[in-house]
């Protein structure tokens, strides 16, 4: 498999690995022949002869792709396309259909609207981002003296059910909270600089309990990719229920939340327990191995 990763992220002067070269280190360790570019015209400059089977589009394209004879074009969106739950998908910024539609295919998490999408005559499929093992190795966070109770990382916005949570657990325990979201707030949590990948890995040790939510209530089966970064690295993850999603403790509503967070703050033999049950699940079905082969079997008609 030869494939071609389309991405305007670059690794200088970021704060994270971009989950992009996660994405291709997963690809060369499946044995694919894969590299990465800036945009297709730099491909074809830097290496006119290499034909990809796949050219990936991780991020959000903003330009109708021309269409190349013998090979699959596909965009991956990791965030929300419709992103205001009160307008309709016409007058959503991000919605291009004029872009989405020439692509062969594109990835969503938002499996809840893909009827209105398919409406729109554009060929989407469901696919959730992932982990990469190796950003974890090294990092024993079973053997760790946790710091603090409960911690959550990840965007908090105004529309959604995450600072809803928060709140309520922050009347009983200090939440701390790695998020940009947040700063200059008055949101009565301990706030830290948001931390991603490698850095968010050596973080997760730090807390006993980590919450995980929808990024909004109304989009079903979206949730953070932080779900999959903080049982990669072995942390007791405390999430929101999700129709599907078996990999961890889940939570109905805040009040239940609570409840459990004091259940298991008392039982740190159970909730090692569960941390490793989390990450092994998350290692063997969760990667970004795991997410490119799902890729080739949707584009091969077999899901």
């Amino acid at each position: 498999m030869k494939l071609a990763i389309v991405t305007q992220n670059a690794r200088a002067g970021s704060k994270q690995i971009p989950d992009e070269f996660l994405i291709l280190d997963a690809a060369r360790a499946l044995g694919w022949d894969a590299n990465a570019f800036p945009s297709p015209e730099i491909m074809d400059g830097c290496a006119p002869r290499w034909v990809p089977d796949v050219m990936l589009y991780t991020h959000a394209w903003t330009i109708p792709v021309q269409p190349r004879p013998n090979c699959k074009q596909v965009q991956w969106w990791f965030d929300l396309c419709w992103q205001d739950a009160s307008k309709p998908l016409e007058q959503q910024a991000r919605f291009r259909p004029d872009v989405m539609k020439s692509f062969d295919l594109v990835l969503m998490k938002e499996r809840g609207l893909f009827d209105a999408y398919r409406d729109a005559g554009i060929n989407v499929a469901y696919m959730d981002q992932g982990c990469w093992p190796p950003l974890a190795f090294g990092i024993a966070a079973n053997n760790i003296e946790p710091e603090f109770n409960v911690g959550f990382a990840g965007g908090c916005y105004a529309n959604g059910g995450r600072l809803d949570l928060i709140r309520e657990v922050a009347k009983r325990w200090e939440v701390h909270v790695w998020s940009d979201h947040l700063k200059w707030s008055d949101e009565p949590v301990v706030q830290h600089d948001a931390q991603y990948n490698r850095a968010l890995a050596q973080t997760v040790p730090r807390c006993r309990i980590w919450l995980g939510t929808n990024g909004r209530n109304d989009v079903d089966g979206y949730w953070s990719n932080r779900t999959w970064e903080i049982l990669n690295a072995g942390g007791f993850l405390l999430s929101q229920a999700v129709p599907g999603f078996t990999a961890t403790v889940t939570f109905d509503d805040p009040t239940h939340a609570c409840c459990l967070i004091e259940k298991y703050l008392a039982r740190s033999g159970q909730r090692r327990g569960v941390s490793h049950e989390g990450q092994v699940n998350a290692w063997q079905r969760h990667t970004y191995c795991d997410r490119l082969l799902q890729m080739v079997r949707i584009l091969g008609g077999v899901e």
